[in-house]
């Protein structure tokens, strides 16, 4: 029966992680910096996944997938007196799902050679997950949905003449989806709802973020219910409501964490209703979501 569960949870991976698309943009630039006269710089557009040689000077490898990987290796100058090596690379990768996917995207920096901090951007959004000059990891729960989820990767690790060193600069990024108790129903009609139950507890409780994402009115409804839903993937109600929750979503949809009693069991449903009051009242389904604990 054990081995039976892993393999269950392995194929889940699987399905879930083809559901996922990921693309990059950006720039690679390696510079040679010889001694006495001026730099010499090569650059390269990201579009997707590339390895970028300038040869003698460095190589930049990014590769593209559930784990997306920017590699950025300046090599040891081969000339005499004082010179550098240098490659920066900046790219933001963006990930996509048909679904609203829920998982867990775990950030690692291995930096090497660094003479300005790596760093990893989850949401592109100016707040560092990770930044600093040291072997990192961080989890941090996400939910893939059609809008992209952009992380953006930054590393530029120099190297000198005259020190014989390997210098491999390396931000990873791993989405891992949740084979756990929360299943995300079909699409019903306009917005998006998904969710991350965080293994973490805290005080005798643990987070659920819901997210929820294609909103268009001023006003939502998240209905929480203790029957499970009815007619799932139904333009319609897909739980009936023992509570409710006012939400205003931004222009983005709204995300935020709901806590989650450790001692709380049974299964629960949730559904959010986008609320339109011009230029008519209409109000609109989102997909249902069940959680099983």
């Amino acid at each position: 029966m054990k081995w039976m569960s892993i393999v269950a949870l392995a194929f889940f991976g699987s399905m879930a992680c083809a559901q996922v698309q990921v693309t990059a943009s950006g720039i690679l630039v390696i510079t040679a910096y010889p001694s006495g006269v001026p730099p010499s710089i090569y650059t390269h557009t990201v579009t997707g996944p590339t390895t970028f040689t300038a040869s003698g000077v460095g190589t930049a490898t990014l590769s593209l997938g559930a784990t997306s990987e920017l590699t950025l290796s300046p090599a040891t100058p081969p000339c005499p007196g004082s010179c550098a090596s240098e490659v920066r690379g900046n790219v933001v990768v963006s990930y996509t799902s048909p679904v609203a996917l829920p998982g867990v995207m775990r950030l690692t920096l291995v930096p090497a050679c660094w003479m300005q901090a790596s760093t990893i951007d989850l949401e592109d959004d100016g707040v560092l997950e990770l930044n600093g000059g040291g072997p990192m990891t961080v989890d941090v729960p996400v939910v893939l949905t059609p809008n992209p989820t952009n992380v953006r990767l930054f590393g530029a690790p120099a190297n000198f003449s005259g020190f014989s060193v390997t210098c491999n600069d390396i931000q990873r990024i791993e989405f891992l989806p949740q084979p756990s108790a929360l299943t995300t129903l079909l699409p019903a009609c306009g917005p998006i709802l998904g969710g991350t139950l965080t293994n973490a507890v805290h005080v005798g409780w643990r987070n659920l973020r819901v997210h929820i994402a294609n909103t268009v009115g001023l006003l939502g409804v998240l209905q929480l219910g203790t029957a499970p839903p009815p007619m799932p993937g139904v333009c319609g109600p897909a739980t009936l409501p023992d509570a409710t929750v006012i939400l205003v979503p931004g222009p983005n949809g709204i995300e935020f964490d709901l806590p989650i009693p450790v001692g709380l069991t049974g299964t629960f449903t949730l559904q959010f209703i986008d609320v339109s009051l011009a230029p008519v009242f209409q109000i609109d389904w989102s997909n249902g979501m069940v959680l099983s604990i």
